[in-house]
């Protein structure tokens, strides 16, 4: 039998060759970044010219980036990272995890209060609370980057030491199969 190039992979041959964790993680980074500077973008565009096409597409590609990225994120890191760092006992490192959980929460809150705005761009709407918009853009925006931050410098340094060749094996592995499963178990 011979392989086609264009065979689906199975799960463990897709985990195989699934780039390695921290990679993944550090990349989603730069592109919440991305999304954050185009909220941006995309509140100014509002204010100035309203809510046009280009408003309105932008509007749903913040949306499905943010609520099909931001949630596995947060679970990588609650699934992988931050139990490595937990079993060395460190009562600065409890704390500090315990911290970036807490972010994990309000990051989501957040989120959450920016939806309806955001949705109402996407369907068209005109915006008349622009000024409240703004203001939940730039908490979520100093939210997301200050968390980034600490993740950066101080727990993915600290997680990628500590983690065995077969923790990070493991990792990759979880990760690339979570994200080729269908997010509702009754969908397939």
């Amino acid at each position: 039998m011979t392989n086609s190039p264009d065979r689906l992979l199975s799960h463990a041959q897709a985990a195989f060759y699934a780039p390695a964790p921290f990679d993944v993680l550090d990349k989603c980074h730069q592109e919440i970044l991305t999304m954050l500077d185009d909220l941006h973008t995309l509140i100014e565009h509002v204010a100035t010219d309203g809510v046009d096409a280009s408003a309105r597409e932008l509007s749903r590609s913040i949306h499905l980036f943010f609520t099909t990225t931001g949630l596995p994120h947060h679970l990588d890191e609650e699934q992988h990272v931050f139990p490595i760092l937990l079993k060395s006992g460190d009562p600065e490192m409890t704390c500090m995890i315990e911290h970036l959980r807490h972010d994990h929460v309000e990051i989501e809150a957040q989120w959450l209060s920016l939806v309806p705005h955001l949705d109402m761009i996407a369907r068209g709407y005109s915006h008349p609370h622009i000024g409240e918009l703004r203001a939940l853009a730039q908490r979520f925006n100093l939210l997301c980057r200050h968390h980034m931050e600490e993740e950066e410098r101080l727990i993915y340094p600290r997680a990628k030491a500590s983690q065995s060749l077969q923790d990070l094996d493991a990792m990759r592995r979880e990760m690339a199969e979570r994200r080729d499963k269908p997010l509702h178990p009754d969908e397939e």
